[in-house]
């Protein structure tokens, strides 16, 4: 499971009643943790994080057969990101940031991890593409 990691601040009643009074800047570090259900959140393990690229987003996930992470990375709204992985085995550790394989490292296309075995599909599809 992952998590992002909790406010910097949180908001006092003053701050919430006078919001003029205050500046709030967003968390400008996409980061991404791994986290035990049933364990405290203070022994999550630090998987990826992008402190220069303030802008970008990050979502990871693990592959249902549990091997893979899959790292999701986007800017802004637009319908494109980048796409990464790293071989995932729990008895042996969480991989370090810079184990991570590019598949896809620029912003041209919408990519994303397919389920396996891959669910049916109604050919022809004109505006998606399935690349392995």
């Amino acid at each position: 499971m992952y998590r992002t990691p909790p406010p910097l601040f949180p908001l006092s009643p003053i701050a919430i009643a006078m919001p003029s009074l205050i500046t709030l800047s967003p968390r400008l570090i996409a980061t991404r943790y791994y986290h035990k259900i049933g364990e405290k959140q203070a022994d999550d393990v630090l998987v990826y994080e992008m402190p220069e690229h303030p802008q970008w987003m990050a979502a990871a996930e693990v592959t249902d057969d549990g091997k893979y992470i899959i790292l999701t990375i986007s800017e802004g709204c637009d319908p494109v990101n980048r796409l990464y992985y790293v071989p995932f085995d729990e008895t042996t550790g969480i991989p370090a940031p810079q184990d991570f394989i590019k598949i896809v490292d620029n912003f041209d296309a919408q990519y994303a991890n397919l389920p396996f075995p891959p669910l049916p599909l109604e050919l022809p599809l004109p505006l998606l593409s399935v690349v392995c």
